[in-house]
């Protein structure tokens, strides 16, 4: 994460194009992305939950 920001910086011009097209993906699949996320949160804290139940 570190060297992909210091190269954003360092190249801002050759980082332009790798940028778009880094973006393009996750806003493509965003909806899958969200239920994943609420999934994995419902199944953890789910579960945390439960085990405290006598």
């Amino acid at each position: 994460m570190l060297a992909f920001v210091v190269g954003t910086r360092v190249f801002p011009g050759e980082a332009t194009p790798v940028v778009d097209g880094a973006k393009g993906w996750p806003i493509d699949h965003i909806d899958g992305l969200s239920l994943v996320a609420g999934n994995a949160s419902v199944v953890f804290w789910g579960h945390r939950c439960l085990r405290r139940l006598p």
